[in-house]
């Protein structure tokens, strides 16, 4: 079983579960290997719907309730065995452009850390919307933060974004937006408070 993903470093959704996809097949006895060289065919691509590399199923994630003609084409051009998804907007949303998708379920076991000291209270996002802002809708966190917090000197809200992603507009000094690449992003699981995310979908 051959396996692709973007980056080897688990970094993002598509890598993590890449890996775990890995781990599940060498759990039941098979053989699996994970690459990134886009150049060669694969068992099972996980990556949105403007995926270039070749390969008989897709994992897709993506967080839009309507897909764009290009990646409609796309996705028609590669033919796909089979489309897994992993929750029921990205499969309606498929629907609706005519592919079938399985919808399956991803769990991940995690022993919870000492939380830090709660001033100031951070509320923490991390994302990579490749240019799409409707996919994270990081924006609207933003946005809803300042309205719950319009003065609260003891709250902020940490951004981890991506380098491609798109921009946002941040008028407030509590907003912190990290936009470099980071090989390892635990310290931000265990260093800030309270994960939230705007976007509904990836389960």
């Amino acid at each position: 079983m051959r396996i692709y993903t973007e980056t080897l470093n688990a970094i993002n959704s598509f890598s993590r579960v890449t890996h775990s996809f890995a781990e599940c097949f060498r759990r039941l006895g098979h053989s699996a290997t994970v690459d990134n060289d886009p150049s060669t065919p694969y068992d099972l691509a996980v990556y949105g719907p403007q995926v270039k590399v070749k390969s008989r199923m897709l994992c897709l994630f993506w967080e839009t309730t309507r897909l764009k003609p290009e990646d409609v084409e796309n996705l028609k051009a590669h033919k796909h065995k089979k489309i897994l998804v992993t929750c029921k907007m990205t499969q309606e949303c498929l629907k609706a452009d005519g592919f079938e998708s399985e919808l399956i379920y991803l769990a991940t076991e995690q022993t919870p850390s000492p939380l830090p000291t709660l001033s100031p209270f951070t509320f923490y996002t991390i994302y990579q919307d490749l240019g799409y802002a409707e996919r994270k809708r990081a924006q609207t966190l933003v946005n809803a933060f300042t309205r719950a917090f319009p003065v609260e000197s003891d709250a902020r809200l940490l951004i981890k974004q991506g380098p491609t992603c798109a921009p946002l507009a941040v008028f407030d000094s509590r907003v912190v937006v990290i936009n470099q690449l980071l090989e390892d992003i635990s310290s931000l699981h265990k260093n800030n408070h309270v994960f939230v995310s705007a976007c509904g979908a990836e389960g």
